[in-house]
C-alpha cells in the first residue's frame, strides 16, 4: 500500500491533534477560591502588637467574622481541582483565624487550620420536629366527625362557630 505526502501529513496531524486533545483533557482545572494567602504577611501578624485596623490593611477584609464576638476574623482560601466529567474537589484549604483582644483591639492569637483539621458534618435535613403524637390516616380522616353540628350548618351567622 503506498502513501503519498499529503496524506502521510494529514494522518500525522491528525494524530498530533487526537493526542494533544486526550492529554489536555487529563489536565484538571484548577480554581482557587477566597482569599488570597500571602506567607509574608501572616507571618508577620505579631500578637500583642497590631491592631485590627493594621490587620484590615494588611491583609485585607476578612472572609467571615466570629458569630458571637465579633472579635474573631477568618481568612479562608481553598484549590478546587476538576478532571474533565468528574466532581470537583478540594485538594488545598487553609484558614487563618486571628483573635483580637475585646478591650484594646490588639491581635489575642492568630490560628493556622488545613484541610486536615477540617471535619465532615452533616447538613440539616430541612425538617423541624413537632411535639405532640401523630394522628394516623383513620384517625385524620374521621377526626372531625361529631364536631359540626346541625345548627352550625343552617345558620351562616352563628358566632359560636368552633374553629
Amino acid at each position: 500500500m503506498k502513501f503519498n505526502k499529503s496524506s502521510l501529513k494529514t494522518r500525522m496531524l491528525l494524530g498530533v491533534t487526537v493526542f494533544a486533545l486526550t492529554t489536555a483533557s487529563c489536565a484538571p482545572i484548577v480554581r482557587q477560591n477566597g482569599h488570597l494567602m500571602d506567607q509574608r504577611v501572616i507571618n508577620n501578624l505579631e500578637v500583642g502588637l497590631i491592631t485590627q485596623r493594621e490587620v484590615s490593611r494588611m491583609m485585607g477584609a476578612p472572609s467571615t467574622v466570629g458569630d458571637f464576638d465579633g472579635e474573631t476574623w477568618y481568612y479562608i482560601t481553598s484549590v478546587i481541582e476538576q478532571y474533565a466529567w468528574r466532581a470537583p474537589t478540594v485538594t488545598n484549604r487553609q484558614i487563618v483565624a486571628v483573635k483580637f483582644d475585646n478591650e484594646s483591639h490588639l491581635i489575642a492569637s492568630v490560628d493556622k487550620y488545613g484541610i486536615e483539621d477540617g471535619r465532615i458534618i452533616n447538613f440539616s435535613k430541612r425538617e423541624t420536629p413537632t411535639k405532640g403524637r401523630e394522628l394516623s390516616f383513620l384517625e385524620q380522616l374521621f377526626g372531625n366527625v361529631g364536631r359540626v353540628s346541625a345548627e352550625d350548618l343552617t345558620d351562616p351567622n352563628n358566632q359560636n362557630q368552633r374553629n
